[in-house]
């Protein structure tokens, strides 16, 4: 027979679980959107080629 305070402690456990499980789904998303953010805040790369300099060299070809 399983007395009532180990009954308890095992609940609290499983949800101790539960709340780990939770806050290291956050903790992922968090960082992320952390990454996210630091690639949209990082300078753009080099300007594509104008549109006239694309057409004149399909021309050329």
């Amino acid at each position: 027979m399983v007395s009532k305070t180990a009954k308890a402690i095992a609940k609290i456990n499983a949800n101790l679980a539960k709340l780990g499980e939770r806050k290291a789904k956050l903790t992922a998303d968090i960082n992320a959107l952390k990454a996210q953010r630091a690639a949209l805040k990082a300078p753009a790369a080099a300007p594509a080629a104008p549109a006239k300099a694309v057409k004149k060299a399909a021309k050329a070809k």
